[in-house]
């Protein structure tokens, strides 16, 4: 069984703020150990409590010293550069997001292609029905010239094989063919 997703508001109460916030708390500090230790990376967590009492937290297999001096040593530089390079891959994100939205859309669409009786949107069946418009009027256009291309090249390839033919009998009884092919 999963657990329902709750809506993110700001909790009036504050005995419920206060419970929400320790709860959250300790989940958000074991997240952070288990960062530390699994990616071997330095992890600080400054958090204020709703009573703006501040919490320090960082791995006790770390020393403070060590990370902040860490820190200090990182050009304002490449803090700024670490920031642009973290913009510009969540604007990746958003674009991946908006690229498997718009898959899901297509793919939802070519579903109903496959069965068209189980289409239960009007706009969706409007959708369809001008996708076949559009491509009838297509087709119709360059039917003239597929045509012409198509029974060319038949044409060509049949009036060759004839031609290779001795009976003249053969050409006598197909002669029409070959006439209509040409046209």
């Amino acid at each position: 069984m999963g657990r329902k997703k709750i809506e993110l508001k700001t909790i009036e109460c504050p005995k419920k703020k206060s419970s929400k916030y320790s709860k959250r708390k300790k989940g958000l500090l074991k997240k952070a150990e288990e960062m530390a230790v699994l990616c071997d990376s330095d992890i600080i967590l400054l958090v204020f409590s709703p009573t703006s009492k501040p919490n320090l937290f960082y791995p006790h297999s770390r020393p403070l010293s060590r990370i902040l001096e860490k820190l200090s040593n990182m050009s304002e530089y490449e803090r700024e550069k670490r920031d642009e390079v973290q913009l510009q891959e969540d604007d990746k994100v958003i674009e991946l997001g908006e690229a498997r939205e718009l898959l899901d859309e297509n793919t939802s669409i070519l579903r109903n292609w496959q069965d068209p009786h189980r289409v239960d949107d009007l706009a969706r069946l409007t959708i369809m029905e001008d996708h076949l418009v559009s491509i009838l009027s297509l087709i119709k256009k360059d039917a003239p010239d597929v045509r012409a291309r198509l029974i060319g090249s038949v044409g060509t390839r049949f009036h060759g094989r004839l031609s290779m033919c001795e009976d003249s009998s053969v050409l006598n009884h197909v002669g029409w063919l070959v006439d209509l092919l040409r046209i």
